[in-house]
């Protein structure tokens, strides 16, 4: 199939292209109330073709893309290939040359499972075997995907990458200790989990949380005080805090003159006693090892305890600025702390449990966000709380970050689990 795309370019006059080949298989398991309602196993092979023509004596290059199925003819081929070539000379951008190929390549990080449909039904146990009468998973949808995905450009890139994810949607569900109270209202949570392998460990962890957390959603009660607090983000809003934080230092950012920040620069001015920030960017998995456009990933420190350390970003903006492309790279390390956990929770504080999205504006000086549920520690008990917002400034939320040397990992990021920022705004 590609061959063939690859002869109606060149007999349309498209000399730059690449194509992407996606091959995946999943296999599917929907539960309602604990019980197994379907299963569904399905194949796809689609392809995306991306085009580039030059303008105006390779000042300018237009470029268009379009999705194909494999079953397409060629006549349908031929045509979505010229509906394109009419898309590429209005979507026009500085001339830049695509990525050059180093031979053909293979990267491999896949789990198989045997029997498929028999192993995550016993990954759906693994949840529920966490349940009581009053928590339970109202729904719970377990998936598991392998996917073959090959990129060629017409520069020599020729790439593939094999892999295998376990994703699980869940609704974790309570509805109060006594059953007969007709004054119960059942809370719901939404949840969602990706494991780049059988981590069954992990799974039992992410269950009896999910369930802890609905738990304390239905015992929540409205803050009923204001003020400066101490509050605590949990890795994946520490991982949003990041990416906010270091997409200012992209080539994009760079380019089009968002930020004025040079190598060098001292981004976090931490006080002594409290942690730098040291983030890189890097491959998440073996398989992870090239990006849409086929630059070969690379280990990238943007951050070094505080100071930017380099620039990042793809192909096209790394030519427009004269620079080394580092790839589009998705995963994130920000170094651990020196403090335990515990330590950090030793005096009062909020832990966010959810929060509906960080914000971070680092020209306005800004971080804050909703929370949806949180645990207030007061000095002597625990408590769940609900219905506010905090804000404060980020440059002094950094100067006096801690972060917990416990870390988890995900499919995209490696966060200390905890990270504490002293005397934010309660609204």
């Amino acid at each position: 199939m590609i061959k063939r795309i690859e002869k109606i370019l060149k007999s349309k006059g498209v000399d730059k292209y690449k194509i992407r080949e996606i091959n995946e298989e999943k296999y599917e398991a929907y539960y309602s109330l604990q019980k197994l309602e379907a299963t569904r196993n399905t194949e796809s092979l689609t392809y995306e073709v991306t085009i580039y023509l030059p303008l105006g004596e390779n000042q300018m290059l237009g470029s268009a893309s379009f999705n194909l199925p494999y079953t397409m003819t060629v006549n349908q081929i031929a045509k979505k290939v010229d509906e394109a070539i009419l898309s590429a000379k209005i979507a026009v951008s500085p001339y830049y040359e695509l990525v050059e190929g180093v031979g053909r390549k293979t990267f491999k990080d896949s789990f198989g499972l045997e029997k498929p449909l028999e192993e995550i039904d016993k990954v759906a146990n693994i949840f529920f075997k966490e349940t009581s009468e009053n928590k339970k998973f109202n729904s719970l949808e377990v998936f598991y995907k392998q996917a073959t995905i090959r990129l060629v450009n017409s520069n020599g890139v020729d790439y593939k990458k094999i892999s295998s994810v376990i994703e699980i949607e869940a609704i974790p569900s309570y509805d109060g200790a006594k059953k007969e109270d007709p004054s119960n209202q059942k809370v719901e949570l939404y949840k969602y989990y990706k494991y780049p392998t059988l981590d069954k460990e992990k799974m039992q962890k992410d269950a009896k949380e999910a369930l802890s957390d609905v738990e304390k959603r239905f015992n929540a009660k409205k803050i009923d005080f204001k003020g400066k607090k101490n509050v605590i983000l949990r890795d994946s809003d520490l991982n949003e805090l990041v990416g906010n934080l270091i997409s200012l230092y992209g080539y994009q950012a760079v380019f089009s003159k968002a930020t004025d920040k040079k190598v060098g620069d001292v981004i976090q001015d931490a006080k002594r006693g409290y942690d730098k920030l040291t983030v890189t960017l890097m491959p998440g998995s073996k398989a992870d090892r090239f990006d849409g456009d086929g630059v070969l990933l690379e280990k990238t420190v943007v951050l070094d305890k505080g100071v930017l350390a380099s620039h990042f970003g793809n192909n096209q903006y790394a030519q427009y600025l004269g620079l080394k492309p580092t790839g589009n790279m998705r995963f994130k390390k920000l170094e651990k702390g020196k403090k335990s956990s515990a330590e950090l929770k030793l005096e009062p504080h909020i832990e966010i449990i959810s929060l509906s999205g960080i914000q971070v504006d680092p020209y306005a000086d800004y971080i804050g966000g909703e929370i949806r549920l949180a645990n207030y520690f007061d000095g002597e008990k625990n408590y769940p709380i609900f219905g506010f917002s905090f804000s404060g400034s980020l440059t002094e939320s950094l100067k006096e970050i801690t972060l917990s040397k416990e870390t988890k990992k995900t499919t995209s990021y490696e966060m200390p689990c905890y990270a504490l920022l002293k005397d934010l705004n309660i609204l």
